[in-house]
């Protein structure tokens, strides 16, 4: 799946770093990846819940972590199929194909409309993450 940043997470990290300690940073970095990680489980379509339960948080070395699927499926959801796909990224032109299906039988798809749930869910980490650091640094003042 492609990959989303978050806007201005860095630019916080960056500010804070010297100033507050790497293990405020870390639960900061930890805390916004897990509401984006649990606003992409609210937002993922759900037909089998595979989509959703496939949503996995990595938190990762120098105040970095993912937030990210391994389905087959997620990108065709996130970022729609044929000409009703997202006009951002490549897709076929052709008006409508033909598939076997898990059923054994063949199926006409027209393409499917973008059912974004990734992006949104790194938009609102964003919009959160500077509150999310503040309250951690005057959590950590408090003590």
């Amino acid at each position: 799946m492609k990959t989303v940043s978050v806007k201005g997470l860095d630019d916080i990290i960056k500010r804070l770093d010297g100033m507050v300690s790497d293990e405020i940073i870390d639960s900061g970095v930890a805390k916004t990846a897990a509401l984006i990680q649990g606003q992409a489980k609210l937002l993922a379509p759900v037909d089998t819940g595979d989509l959703r339960r496939s949503i996995k948080l990595n938190i990762a070395e120098g105040h970095t972590a993912e937030v990210y699927t391994n389905s087959d499926h997620a990108i065709f959801n996130e970022y729609g199929t044929g000409t009703k796909g997202d006009k951002e990224v490549a897709h076929t032109t052709k008006e409508s194909w033909v598939y076997k299906g898990t059923d054994g039988k063949y199926h006409t798809s027209h393409g499917m409309m973008p059912r974004p749930f990734m992006r949104p869910a790194a938009e609102e980490g964003a919009r959160q993450a500077a509150e999310i650091f503040s309250r951690i640094i005057k959590e950590g003042e408090d003590k």
